[in-house]
């Protein structure tokens, strides 16, 4: 019986790629420029990064100049994640099922799995400091009527020496919504095409490929970080990424991915803490301070935001690889890497007793390796 429920599995794999790549959003936008070797759980992917070069003029001698050493660094990626989504029918139940169930129920399984490595990727918005600050407060959906904070997070990545190409935009529903009914963007005549007035799609604006991505969630907040927050008896200077806080009332967490907002700028809490109340607590954060905050001076702590995201695809890594060890590879396992994706998708038939189960599989790792090459649009 399992070789011949196996024998469909090449055709189903073939049938469920497509809805892997619409569930699964952000693979296809990050790095995944990296071997398609086999893997066991656990085990690191190393990850290249180049170094900078420095350009000097040449100068005629008998002796050539000496060469220019340079270090480039790796980045280790983690594969941790292991999931996968299963479903099996009694005998009775196949027997009973209308023509196509299977195939539309792995269908759902490879849907879940997309859903959750994307939600993975998402979840790396705690570990990029940059937040776009133009005129825009956390918790708050952005472009309500323009879309000036765009302008914010493009010059960060301008700033970090991003190449102008591959990058994107990556934003919820709610965001969505308020951007495809702006103005600038439904006029046609200034941008060139239709496709926002007739199929609702954004498409290229502002130097950013958008996509409106379901997976995109609202964060929250560590049960200590909430409003009241003043500097103590130390102030923060220009530079710092330091701060001494005190509150008359927080007890609990912070929580890294945290932001506050001090003058114009928007931070990032890069280390974990747990604060008492009436006690001054040292919070790291991320980007350096901008502007100088004096003793006493409040800080502002939003509500709980959405992370929407400005980014170019060295960013952000991920890996997926075959897994090996175990049954992997025997008779009733055959896997496919997607190459749009990147995503290794394993598929199992197992007949048991009086009943079959189908199981769909992946292994992932994803880590964000140069975090000034993306900006938090929070929402």
């Amino acid at each position: 019986m399992a070789n011949t429920l196996t024998q469909v599995i090449p055709q189903i794999m073939a049938q469920s790629l497509p809805i892997l790549r619409e569930s699964a959003v952000m693979p296809r936008l990050v790095n995944t420029s990296f071997g398609p070797d086999t893997a066991t759980r656990g085990s690191t992917v190393h990850i290249p990064i180049n170094a900078a070069s420095t350009a000097r003029a040449i100068t005629a001698a008998i002796t050539p100049a000496a060469n220019q050493d340079l270090t480039p660094t790796n980045v280790d990626v983690t594969l941790a994640n292991h999931y996968e989504a299963t479903f099996n029918l009694t005998d009775k139940d196949a027997a009973e099922a209308m023509s196509g169930y299977i195939p539309r129920q792995l269908q759902e399984c490879v849907k879940a799995i997309g859903n959750e490595i994307d939600k993975t990727i998402i979840a790396l918005h705690s570990t990029i400091y940059q937040a776009c600050n133009e005129g825009h407060a956390p918790g708050t959906t952005p472009f309500g009527t323009n879309i000036n904070i765009v302008a914010s997070g493009r010059k960060q990545l301008n700033a970090a020496n991003a190449a102008l190409d591959n990058r994107y935009a990556v934003i919820d529903p709610s965001a969505e919504a308020n951007m495809i009914l702006l103005g600038n963007l439904l006029n046609t005549y200034q941008r060139g095409d239709t496709s926002t007035i007739k199929e609702g799609s954004i498409g290229r604006i502002l130097g950013f490929d958008w996509y409106m991505n379901q997976n995109v969630a609202s964060t929250t907040y560590g049960t200590g970080w909430v409003t009241g927050y003043i500097a103590s008896t130390v102030g923060c200077a220009v530079a710092d990424t330091t701060i001494n806080l005190i509150n008359a009332t927080a007890s609990g967490t912070i929580l890294v991915g945290d932001v506050f907002k001090s003058g114009a700028g928007i931070y990032t809490i890069s280390v974990a803490d747990t604060v008492t109340s009436t006690v001054a607590v040292a919070v790291t954060f991320a980007p350096a301070m901008a502007t100088a905050v004096a003793t006493g001076d409040a800080i502002t702590v939003g509500a709980s935001f959405t992370p929407n995201l400005l980014f170019h695809r060295d960013a952000i890594v991920f890996a997926s690889r075959v897994l090996t060890g175990g049954d992997a590879g025997v008779g009733n396992v055959q896997s496919i890497v997607d190459p749009v994706t990147g995503v290794a998708l394993s598929f199992e038939v197992t007949r048991e007793y009086y009943q079959t189960t189908w199981r769909v599989s992946s292994l992932w790792g994803t880590k964000v390796v140069r975090a000034a090459l993306a900006s938090k649009l929070v929402g």
